[in-house]
């Protein structure tokens, strides 16, 4: 599917994922897959939503996948939750081995699911600044994320206050109930 025609965008990038979607080695090997239609298509780039992990994720199917991205000479995004994924049904708790090199930015989205700020968004966001090697709330251990790739998601109005843990700056994410998601039939 090519980017919609209306707007006028630096950069066109496609979102792939989401909350109910189980990010797994046979879900990256599938997206891998595609990859090659994406640039011709009109796309810029890719931003994985990175979400739910399966019980067949490994990092390196997540690797695989990031480094097709890249060699597909795309723009490569990963956003997840505040805390990681929110839910990890894989063995392997240890995420230490996620190629950070082949992730042009990590987005971790600051937001809840009403949109809002949540009032423990700051301890999220210490964790990505100095948590590398700690578990998170969901006991999955991560090395740590280089900041100039780091982008915060937060709603919108509220980039500022994430200027004091440092990164590259901020994507703002607009909430409304109006929007409705398109399902093909």
């Amino acid at each position: 599917m090519p980017p919609p025609a209306w707007g006028n965008y630096d950069k066109k990038i496609l979102t792939q994922g989401g909350g109910a979607t189980g990010w797994g080695n046979s879900m990256y090997s599938s997206l891998k897959a595609r990859l090659d239609d994406y640039k011709p298509a009109g796309w810029d780039g890719v931003c994985w939503d990175w979400e739910t992990v399966g019980s067949d994720h490994t990092s390196d199917g997540l690797n695989a996948l990031m480094r097709a991205t890249k060699e597909a000479g795309l723009l490569n995004i990963l956003t997840s939750t505040a805390e990681g994924p929110y839910q990890w049904n894989a063995p392997n708790k240890d995420a230490t081995e996620i190629d950070w090199s082949l992730i042009d930015y990590f987005v971790p989205q600051m937001y809840g699911a009403s949109g809002t700020l949540p009032s423990a968004w700051e301890t999220y966001a210490q964790y990505w600044v100095a948590g590398a090697g700690k578990p998170t709330i969901h006991d999955v251990t991560f090395a740590a994320i280089p900041m100039e790739k780091i982008l915060w998601g937060m709603p919108a109005g509220t980039c500022g206050q994430a200027t004091k843990y440092g990164g590259s700056g901020c994507i703002e994410w607009a909430y409304s109930p109006a929007v409705r998601q398109w399902t093909q039939v």
